[in-house]
């Protein structure tokens, strides 16, 4: 939880840093907030349309929830 409260404050910073939505999005996936995590990674993507290789291997385990966030995105 002490990540995403330091990823809150990044983002509270600079609301068009897409590397700490992407990275709150893993800690949050790592603490079983899937809905929140996909939420972080739809706006990663927003931001950083490049984004999306990388975010795939962390959602292999996700399968339709992956396949939602590039469907925002495309």
């Amino acid at each position: 939880m002490e990540a995403i409260a330091t990823f809150d404050e990044a983002i509270e910073l600079n609301p068009n840093f897409a590397a700490a939505y992407h990275e709150r999005g893993r800690a949050k996936l790592l603490n079983g907030d899937k809905d929140g995590s996909v939420e972080d990674m739809k706006k990663s993507l927003e931001l950083n349309p490049r984004e999306e290789a990388a975010l795939s291997g962390q959602f292999d385990n996700q399968g339709e929830k992956f396949d939602n966030v590039l469907g925002f995105v495309h």
